[in-house]
């Protein structure tokens, strides 16, 4: 008898641990020191990126998005143009997150000749763009509207 009590104890218990209720404040997605991401939701992110963008920290670098195209300029000479597509959950395989999903946010894919590169966008807004490679995530580039 007491054996089933320990074990009905046990299995009680382990039940606690692993139910995953709505207000389970472990959800992913909702730890506060990760960075979560504000502006407009993916439908509208291409038409919030479009236009020319101005590298906050090297003047000399600037991006262009226009429709499904980005644009890279160093010192104005056009340095690459790729193919970008939305992801709007960050979950596809080149943009899957290991630390957590963006409730508030997107990524996009930029598609070149030989490799995608994934990138989060942390904010955009008419004004400012910040985001990173999901690759290095600590790496972040902010860019200012022109």
């Amino acid at each position: 008898m007491y054996k089933l009590l320990t074990l009905l104890a046990v299995l009680t218990l382990i039940h606690a641990c692993t139910n995953s209720s709505p207000n389970n404040t472990n959800q992913p997605g909702t730890n506060p020191e990760l960075p979560q991401s504000t502006g407009p939701d993916g439908s509208d992110l291409l038409k919030t990126l479009e236009g020319r963008w101005e590298n906050q920290n090297d003047s000399t670098i600037t991006l262009e998005f226009a429709d499904t195209k980005m644009r890279r300029f160093q010192q104005g000479v056009l340095r690459s143009e790729t193919d970008i597509e939305i992801d709007v959950t960050c979950r596809t395989l080149t943009c899957q997150l290991d630390t957590t999903d963006l409730l508030d946010g997107w990524c996009f894919m930029e598609k070149g000749p030989s490799s995608t590169q994934c990138y989060i966008v942390l904010d955009c807004t008419k004004e400012l763009l910040k985001c990173s490679e999901v690759a290095t995530p600590n790496l972040i580039q902010v860019f200012k509207k022109l």
